[in-house]
């Protein structure tokens, strides 16, 4: 006996046996409270109905209505939150993990559920409250979503450690709340994770037909977040491959992490490369930077992090963490610097712009190119820099929007080299590692699949930057290359980012103005886009400057990758071209 559906979502299948009615009917509607949850009840016994439609109920042989006691199918997970933290704004919460399905009849017995758990049946993009507060700093947020039952750990004693260094097996698709809050001086975020279970320390199953309560406060100072983040393994500060920090500002990066891996690890990407989430470094250098003395000094390496603090010039620099042998290079991060914070409340010298593409899916973009020093249309600080597919570390593009001219850059000791100097050919079928090895190295590649990756069309990485799935992306993934908060552009319903822009062909200036080496849209409200050129995928050198604008998406097709091109003629919102190409990025929110 169903209750309370299937009308509001739904079921799987539209004939029945028993066996195929356990195994694959679900619900997959929306549930706005808790009176919506569909229903399951089992008559004791079962029931026959004759040729005359009469019905007899086999526990007492009689056609009395016996009672039937029915089970919610979800369960219930209600968070209440008290967040004073000063010098920090709550910025999200959601709950990460949440089963795509609420099975009618699966999922009974103590067994693992889903049995095999992947993205196909669990969602991993986060999700927000079904029911939130009015004033997100202090109120019930409440989820209701179907089971995930992914065990215990026996070993966990104290709160401080149920966190996703410690979940039993498939620990990944265990069910969890993110609380994220950004300190309101800087770009820097704290990333709460409450695992939600029978108990605060050993538990993390979600079971149907249960309430998950949760009392949350977290309270103090800025000071005092990164003491607990020491000592909590439930608080971790947000990683990214990018960190923004003001000229003359000192930003605390977490280096013993790769991307954005300082929190559950989730994806697919990382998981399926044989990498590992996280390393141990000895030491942290300047790799390159747009001006002597950028970054001012690295130090105070504590518990795997690093203060890394900068001139009162703005730039650009990246910085590697290197194994006990001095020379090789673990992983390394962009850090950008420039007094542009997107990420405060207003913005920070300079803005942000909503636009939604032609499947009505938002995105909100920043107002200039990653990496860029300057937003003012025709300046050559909006030019940026310059990324190949699917990498996550930049290179510079040119100085100049009249002239192609390399930047020369200054390694921590101050000699000038340029980027194009670092020039290598692709030749292996998998490229990632050396590429992870040698950021500062442009791998060029003038025959098929023209991609810096491999050498193969057979072993391309479609899924490195989250956008292999046009119609629902992925979440962030562990080589992007935008801060934490922000991402690459990915294509959503089908669609590209720009595709509000007209079709490929489009004329400019129907839908913007081309002036000042750039586009303004008028189309769509997203400020002023430089035309900055690109790096050839067969020699590295620059192009274009000044003429066309070349964006990349996240999203890749066939064996090229989605991109925006404009000139002052056309555009062309679905191109696609080589991945060895290096073209900007401007990050949306995530």
């Amino acid at each position: 006996i169903i209750a309370n559906g299937p009308a509001a979502g739904g079921i799987s299948k539209s004939s029945y046996t028993l066996s195929t009615f356990k195994s694959s009917a679900y619900f997959s509607g929306g549930i706005a409270s808790a009176s919506n949850i569909p229903c399951i009840g089992r008559i004791k016994g079962g029931a026959t109905i004759n040729d005359n439609g009469e019905i007899s109920y086999s526990e007492d042989n009689t056609t009395s209505v016996p009672a039937v006691t029915v089970y919610r199918i979800a369960a219930n997970i209600a968070m209440n939150l008290s967040f004073d933290v000063d010098g920090y704004t709550l910025s999200s919460v959601e709950l990460f993990n949440a089963p795509k399905y609420m099975y009618y009849l699966n999922g009974a017995a103590d067994a693992s559920f889903p049995a095999s758990p992947s993205s196909d049946n669990i969602n991993t993009a986060g999700l927000i409250a079904n029911v939130t507060p009015s004033d997100p700093a202090s109120g019930t947020y409440s989820w209701f979503t179907g089971e995930n039952k992914r065990g215990t750990n026996a070993l966990i004693t104290s709160p401080f450690a149920k966190d996703f260094l410690h979940t039993p097996s498939d620990s990944r698709f265990c069910s969890f709340i993110k609380i994220s809050a950004r300190k309101n001086d800087s770009t820097t975020v704290l990333n709460y994770f409450i695992y939600p279970g029978e108990n605060a320390t050993t538990d993390f199953n979600i079971k149907r037909n249960w309430n998950y309560p949760i009392n949350v406060t977290i309270k103090g100072t800025a000071a005092s977040q990164i003491t607990y983040e020491g000592i909590d393994g439930r608080i971790r500060m947000a990683s990214s491959n990018c960190y923004m920090v003001a000229p003359g500002n000192t930003i605390t990066i977490p280096v013993n992490v790769k991307g954005n891996a300082n929190g559950p690890v989730q994806d697919d990407v990382f998981a399926g490369t044989g990498l590992s989430a996280t390393h141990t470094t000895s030491s942290v250098g300047v790799l390159w930077q747009t001006s002597t003395g950028l970054i001012s000094s690295i130090s105070n390496v504590y518990d795997g992090k690093v203060n890394i603090t900068t001139s009162s010039s703005s730039g650009n620099a990246v910085v590697a963490a290197y194994a006990s042998d001095g020379t090789t290079i673990l992983w390394s991060w962009h850090i950008w610097v420039s007094d542009y914070n997107p990420n405060a409340s207003p913005v920070e010298n300079g803005d942000i712009y909503s636009i939604t593409n032609s499947a009505n899916a938002p995105y909100t973009f920043m107002d200039r190119n990653l990496g860029a020093t300057s937003a003012t249309p025709g300046d050559a600080g909006t030019i940026g820099l310059h990324y190949q597919w699917g990498r996550k570390d930049p290179f510079t593009a040119s100085s100049s929007f009249s002239a192609q001219t390399e930047i020369n850059v200054y390694d921590d000791s101050g000699n000038s080299f340029t980027l194009l100097s670092k020039i290598q050919t692709v030749g292996v079928s998998n490229n990632l590692q050396n590429s992870i090895e040698n950021p500062d190295v442009f791998y060029k590649n003038d025959s098929s699949p023209y991609d810096w990756y491999t050498t193969s069309s057979s072993s391309q990485n479609n899924a490195l930057w989250g956008g292999e799935n046009l119609t629902t992306p992925s979440d962030k993934t562990f080589f992007d290359p935008c801060p934490a908060g922000w991402r690459v552009p990915a294509w959503k319903g089908s669609v590209s980012p720009w595709s509000a822009l007209g079709s490929n062909g489009t004329s400019t200036s129907s839908v913007g103005t081309f002036a000042n080496y750039g586009v303004t849209w008028t189309a769509i409200t997203a400020g002023y886009w430089p035309a900055a050129g690109y790096r050839d995928y067969k020699n590295g050198s620059l192009y274009n400057a000044g003429s066309n604008g070349n964006y990349w998406s996240a999203s890749p097709s066939s064996y090229y990758g989605y991109y925006l091109y404009f000139a002052s003629s056309n555009l062309y919102p679905s191109g696609n071209v080589y991945r060895a190409y290096g073209l900007s990025v401007r990050c949306v929110q995530e």
